[in-house]
């Protein structure tokens, strides 16, 4: 089995020995001044893979795309590849940190990351950019 143990956004990510560490995880509404506002985001995965899935070596491509949920268009899309090798254990944890394309917001409101591994059902993050009120 393959799931995604973890996915929030974040201000910072790093992988250190297998770990991952993550700077103010779960980041879901952005203040910005004004609009349009360039907006810089990294994503913090965790993928689990177990059983069968682990008797083999493989490698998953990850597309990841960010856009309104009402529209078919997205601001940004990218694509990437994850594997691991083949294990005796019961299971095995990948971190993955994904560093996203400045993303340049022409509006406020809900908008939705979302990040597909081949193999898993996609997931969707919501990220709301909001208009500080106080700038």
């Amino acid at each position: 089995m393959i799931r995604l143990a973890v996915s929030v956004l974040a201000d910072a990510v790093n992988v250190r020995e297998n770990m991952l560490s993550i700077l103010s995880a779960g980041v879901s509404t952005i203040r910005v001044e004004a609009l349009p506002a360039s907006v810089s985001l990294v994503a913090a995965l965790m993928l689990e893979v177990t059983g069968d899935d682990l008797s083999t070596s493989e490698t998953r491509s990850i597309h990841f795309a960010i856009g309104h949920p009402e529209s078919d268009a997205m601001l940004v899309e990218g694509e990437g590849r994850v594997g691991w090798d083949a294990s005796n254990s019961s299971s095995v944890y990948i971190p993955m940190p994904i560093e996203l394309p400045v993303v340049n917001f022409e509006s406020a409101g809900l908008h939705m990351v979302v990040i597909a591994i081949e193999g898993i059902d996609p997931i969707e993050i919501p990220l709301t950019i909001a208009l500080d009120a106080s700038a």
